[in-house]
């Protein structure tokens, strides 16, 4: 569902908080410095982009989140425009995942983009990247125990979205380079 109320814009902010506020060690973002980011009129990103933000729900209630994006200046500078991916984050359950990739990959088709790249918080230095196993040296947080079992129970589930990634790219370069975000060894296309 694509955030276009207040409050709905305060659940995208706030829903890290359900997902990680058990962990000893996740320094939680500022919300003053997340709302800025998200802001049109205020974050930086939006100098030279534009975003579109979601909520996945289930059984009533949030269950994860994904902003898909497009960076126009780069567009224009490599001559085709890909989908920056970011605020990634949901409960420990493959299908929400599935689902909020699946929704970033019809929205960036739906904008002529031809791959997905990321993860990128809207931002263009801090909140880079997914967390797989213990802490990483990727400033962003993604559940680590869904990355941890995707990682070694249900390769081919997220192989899936990576052929999904792989069709709208002209090369397979993009689908490679997520592949070996998730996995120590990089996944062949089909």
């Amino acid at each position: 569902m694509p955030v276009r109320t207040a409050r709905q814009k305060r659940l995208f902010l706030t829903f890290p908080w359900r997902i990680y506020k058990g962990d000893p060690l996740w320094v939680p973002p500022l919300i003053s410095e997340r709302a800025k980011t998200i802001d049109p009129q205020r974050g930086l990103f939006f100098k030279d982009g534009y975003a579109e933000l979601f909520v996945a729900w289930q059984n009533g209630k949030p269950v994860g989140t994904i902003a898909s994006a497009e960076d126009t200046s780069a567009t224009k500078t490599k001559g085709f425009g890909e989908c920056l991916v970011g605020f990634f984050d949901c409960v420990d359950d493959y299908a929400v995942a599935e689902a909020l990739f699946d929704r970033a990959t019809d929205w960036a088709g739906a904008h002529k983009l031809v791959s997905l790249f990321g993860t990128f918080n809207l931002d263009r230095e801090e909140s880079r990247g997914i967390a797989c196993s213990g802490r990483s040296t990727w400033t962003a947080r993604n559940h680590a125990a869904y990355w941890s079992r995707a990682a070694t129970g249900h390769r081919s589930r997220i192989a899936g979205i990576t052929r999904r990634i792989t069709r709208l790219s002209s090369s397979s370069t993009v689908s490679k380079s997520l592949a070996a975000m998730v996995w120590p060894t990089p996944l062949t296309s089909t």
